[in-house]
Parts: structure tokens; sequence; C-alpha cells
């Protein structure tokens, strides 16, 4: 049952794609795990990931055409090379936001779609764990983290609300919105990190992804405004 879960959580987001064939660009690809599904919609997949030890791990595992290490402010692809582009739960992470983007927008062929997942500055946004460095210092020294060991231990996480998304993204047209999830996302991302690390062995990671799937099966439900999750599809402009 968790994997038919997995796989559907894995499919709903490249879904929200409506174009069959071409090209896709997976920015932020991390470990590869949407790269399959796209391969199901796509004829060509290329990925992209900060993480050198991810892309490594994408690559040995990889349904992609090609993987590249990069930085998604300063990708080295031609302009209008892509059909679509995925960014999931990445921009939030990227120092400059509006450069991403605008790369985005010159990858992009005209008429080109980017699918796009990001938290959402909802009700429960304060409830981030990834943010706990921050907020809760001192909780977060005594769960037992290390705080050199977080890649994103320097930055805020960062939460968009969908009106950010008219300013930063200028020659888009922003076509279908999903706001899911309210408080058990955020909460169950911290419990499946607490199992892996607190728990021994098979036990631990048991309940590590039981944590996780019900934190999923809260993502899936829509709760407006309120909501932690935020994916949406936008389409490029038709000017060169």
């Amino acid at each position: 049952m968790l994997r038919q879960w997995m796989k559907l959580w894995r499919t709903d987001k490249v879904s929200l794609f409506d174009e069959r064939g071409g090209h896709v660009l997976d920015i932020g690809c991390a470990r590869g795990a949407l790269l399959r599904a796209l391969t199901h919609q796509f004829d060509t997949v290329t990925a992209v990931e900060y993480d050198f030890a991810a892309a490594a791990a994408a690559h040995a595992g990889s349904h992609a055409s090609r993987i590249v290490c990069g930085d998604a402010q300063r990708l080295p692809f031609a302009r209008a090379r892509f059909d679509a582009v995925l960014m999931s739960e990445v921009l939030e992470h990227i120092p400059d936001e509006a450069a991403a983007l605008a790369e985005v927008r010159r990858l992009l062929k005209p008429g080109g779609t980017l699918v796009l997942t990001t938290p959402h500055r909802g009700l429960f946004a304060w409830l981030d764990p990834m943010n706990f460095r921050h907020r809760f210092p001192h909780l977060y020294r005594r769960l037992g983290f290390d705080r050199k060991s977080d890649g994103a231990a320097t930055s805020w996480h960062r939460h968009y609300s969908l009106e950010q998304f008219y300013v930063l993204l200028p020659g888009f047209q922003i076509e279908e919105v999903h706001i899911g999830g309210l408080f058990l996302q955020p909460t169950m991302v911290l419990a499946t990190a607490l199992s892996r690390k607190l728990l021994p062995g098979s036990l631990g990671s048991r309940l590590a992804h039981l944590c996780w799937w019900i934190g999923e099966m809260d993502t899936h439900l829509r709760f407006g405004r309120l909501g932690y999750n935020l994916w949406l599809r936008a389409r490029r402009d038709q000017a060169a």
C-alpha cells in the first residue's frame, strides 16, 4: 500500500503537465525520485542537481537522458531548449529566486510549461521543521540535529504565497493551482526525521515511512489559503 501511495504522489506532480512527449528539464532532481514518472510522459528527460552526491545517486538509478551537476541560477543550456520544466521543492532553497526563475523562462520554448512546487505561506508555516534551527535553536540542538550537517543550515526555508508568484513569474500565465496540507505534513516531516534518528534499525525506518505517508496524504487535501504546500502550473508567453 505504501509503495502504491508513493507512486501516486510522484505521479501527481508530474501529471500537472499537460504535455505528452518533448523534452523536460527537472531542476533540483535530488536523488531522482520523479525521473521515472517523467520518462513515462516525455520523450527526453534532462535533470540538474546542485549537490554532487545526490546527482551521483540520481545518475546511478537514472531514467534521465542526462544528469548535470549545476546551479539553477546559471544553467548550462541553450535558450528555448525545453518544452517543459519541473522545479519540485527547490525554489525555497535558492539564494536568488528571481535569477532562477529568469533562467527557467530563458530555457523554455515559447508556450512551454513550468510546474513548480514550494512550501506555502499558510496557517502552519511556522511549524516547518527545517526552520527550527532558527525559531527554536535550543530545541533543535536538544533533538540532536547537527547544524553543520544540514546544507541549508545557514538559510531560512522560505514559504511563498500565491500572490508572490504573480510577481516572481513575469512572462508566465498561471493556469492551475493546488494548495494542500495543513499541519500534518510539517509535523510528520519532523516525526519522520526523529524516527530515523532516535529509534534503532528497522523499527525507526518503518515508523519513518508511516509518518511520511501520513504527511503526504495530508498534502493531497485542499485547504486553500490555509494550506502548507503550493503546487502550480504556469505557461510561458509566446515572446521570443
